[in-house]
């Protein structure tokens, strides 16, 4: 995947997130993309 791609589906993640909106699994949608997810959120300065 280049920059170009991972940016569009980012922004659908963010458009989705922000429409309340459920899609479609990117490892389904996505042949060979792997989805690391965050074990912990850090917010700074709270």
């Amino acid at each position: 995947m280049d920059r170009e791609e991972i940016n569009a589906l980012g922004d659908e993640l963010y458009e989705a997130l922000r429409g309340n909106c459920a899609l479609l699994p990117l490892t389904d949608r996505v042949p060979g993309i792997q989805v690391n997810v965050l074990r912990s959120v850090t917010f700074v300065g709270e």
